[in-house]
């Protein structure tokens, strides 16, 4: 062995040695520790292994969530549960999608990086074989929590293995990278899912959709999760154990037959803190989406919305004075950069889930689109958003910096949301509504790129996976929030609208129109004119609160240290506390 490779080698062993225990002498979780040694002792051919594995992944994630939410709208009016059932589900995926990423991150930190990614893909495929084979509305959305979080989960590794590798510098670009799918599966997916959706035939006696062949649509994306992901998860295994052989310091494993073991583990992820977290923003949200069925009027509503309030002060309660490593850590919120950035993407994802709740359902009802067409419109906004990250991502490595991006994405989401404002369904152009989409996507891809690595850059290595993890976990309940008013507002006024534009029309008719959108827009004029306008009136309301939502945007980012991108893994060191690592930075950043 020369003596250039055994110089590199020992920096290698040296460097894990150190990362092996923090500043304060406290062991770092085992799957920290190892994926630190995978890091620092890693080839860069088994580096690029690894990464084609995750973009091989993020390609057939990508295929499915297209899939998905082109025939969202067709499925739950198959269950003749579309108004209803598209809040529901709203409701549903974003709370766990929000709440599921903390404890995966918990997960690899404590048994590794390819057990948990294993344990994301088996509830993904588990969930949606349960889905494929369900035969109620109750059952689909019960079977969708398993693949939410397997979904999320999924999502949530690829984060944390590209935080894993990458310096501040680059790590926009490369969080980014993954999102290059949907580029591509923008035409695809609508294709494919309109090949699995058939012909969408209504029996000519109940009007009721009798084409279920979109089951054999989640079965194929089964057996393809479960291949593309064993490259990530056998390798990435692999490559491990190679890197345990090569480091001095040997990482003691788990010891799983121990009930301390077990102990630990329970206190470490907080499951208290994740239950009542689930709990507190279903039992609050949940009743905007039944308001319209059972009327505000109703104890059921009143009593679930101050059970679920009461429940949520519970939750952080329990956050602030009895967790032993809480899923929002307080320490996190005392540095204004960390604040600022989760503010705004809290806002951000409220603004988008309420706009983004119904968008294809208008586009159907009022343009005469198909679902493949809606979603290629929809899409606009996803084509746009990832281009604009890697490119941002891109401009970071170069400018190293953050905040003056984050303040650019902002200014064009206002501009693209208030464009949505005037929209009139059939009386604007096909560019008008394109043109609007794009505006909404550039601004999106631009700010959460910015916000994101903004606050990874405030925190030690061995918090990024928590921190990404909190991060985008307030997005989710951002969208989950925004789903919410979106559907409290699309179930209470599109009942009231459809009767003030077809005056005379029976109650059952009504019903009919509201939940299953393929009648709705099969109907003959002047009804369908009148549902058209239905549609536009209500969805101008929800552009508008949408709006509201990005306005505060500006104030948050006002607070946002404009911190130097460098090309470490962080710009605080583990034995650092975040708030005085801020106060070590104030001679070397600055401020917009």
């Amino acid at each position: 062995m020369d003596s250039t490779h055994q110089d590199a080698e020992k920096a290698h062993v040296e460097a894990v040695d150190a990362a092996a225990h923090d500043g304060n002498g406290a062991v770092l979780a085992a799957g920290v520790r190892r994926i630190e040694a995978v890091w620092k002792t890693s080839t860069r051919a088994e580096f690029w292994f690894i990464y084609i594995g995750i973009l091989a992944v993020a390609y057939v994630y990508s295929i499915n969530l297209q899939f998905h939410y082109t025939l969202e709208a067709f499925i739950t009016s198959f269950f003749k549960s579309h108004s209803s059932g598209i809040a529901t589900m709203g409701i549903i995926s974003g709370t766990l999608n929000a709440v599921t990423r903390v404890p995966v991150a918990k997960i690899a930190d404590v048994f590794g990086r390819w057990q948990a990614m294993a344990f994301c893909v088996v509830c993904y495929a588990l969930g949606y074989i349960l889905m494929c084979v369900a035969k109620s509305f109750g059952a689909y959305a019960g079977a969708s929590v398993l693949w939410t979080i397997g979904t999320s989960g999924v999502y949530m590794m690829q984060q944390i293995m590209i935080a894993d590798t990458t310096s501040l510098r680059t790590r926009g670009f490369f969080s980014s990278l993954p999102d290059y799918a949907f580029v591509i599966n923008a035409w695809v997916g609508p294709i494919v899912a309109e090949h699995f959706q058939g012909e969408g035939a209504l029996d000519p006696n109940t009007g009721e959709i009798i084409n279920d062949s979109w089951r054999w649509g989640y079965g194929m994306i089964v057996i393809l999760i479960v291949i593309v992901s064993q490259p990530v998860i056998l390798g990435l295994a692999w490559i491990e154990r190679r890197a345990m052989k090569r480091i001095t310091t040997k990482i003691p494993g788990n010891n799983y037959a121990s009930k301390g073991f077990w102990v630990a583990v329970h206190h470490h992820m907080d499951l208290l803190g994740v239950l009542l977290l689930i709990a507190g923003l279903f039992v609050f949200l949940f009743p905007f989406a039944k308001a319209n069925t059972w009327g505000w009027e109703d104890a059921r509503i009143i009593s679930m919305i101050v059970i679920g309030f009461a429940i949520l002060v519970a939750f952080f309660v329990q956050q602030k004075f009895m967790s032993r490593n809480p899923i929002f850590p307080p320490r996190f919120l005392t540095q204004r950069t960390i604040a600022g950035c989760f503010i705004s993407g809290f806002l951000l994802f409220v603004a988008f889930g309420v706009y983004a709740a119904y968008y294809t359902s208008y586009l159907v009802v009022t343009r005469g689109y198909s679902f493949k067409e809606a979603t290629w419109v929809w899409n606009g906004s996803n084509i746009a958003g990832t281009i604009c990250s890697i490119a941002v991502g891109a401009l970071m490595v170069w400018t190293k910096r953050f905040k003056t991006f984050a303040f650019i994405g902002a200014a064009v989401l206002v501009i693209g949301y208030g464009l949505l404002i005037n929209l009139k369904g059939p009386e604007n152009s096909n560019f008008e509504v394109i043109a609007t989409q794009v505006l909404a996507g550039v601004g999106t891809g631009i700010l959460t790129t910015a916000v994101q690595v903004g606050a990874q850059a405030a925190v030690p290595h061995k918090d990024v996976a928590m921190l990404t993890a909190v991060f985008l976990t307030i997005c989710g309940i951002g969208s989950t929030v925004g789903g919410a008013i979106a559907g409290g507002i699309w179930t209470n006024l599109m009942t009231s609208k459809i009767n003030e534009y077809l005056p005379g029309v029976p109650a059952a008719n009504v019903s009919q129109i509201v939940e299953n959108i393929v009648f709705a827009g099969a109907l003959p004029e002047p009804f369908l004119t009148g549902v058209k306008l239905a549609y536009v009136d209500v969805a101008k309301i929800i552009n508008i609160v949408a709006l509201c939502f990005l306005i505060p945007i500006f104030i948050a980012l006002w607070f946002v240290e404009d911190l130097e991108l460098t090309d470490e893994l962080s710009l605080v060191a583990n034995n650092e506390d975040v708030k005085e690592a801020a106060e070590h930075r104030n001679n070397s950043t600055t401020t917009l």
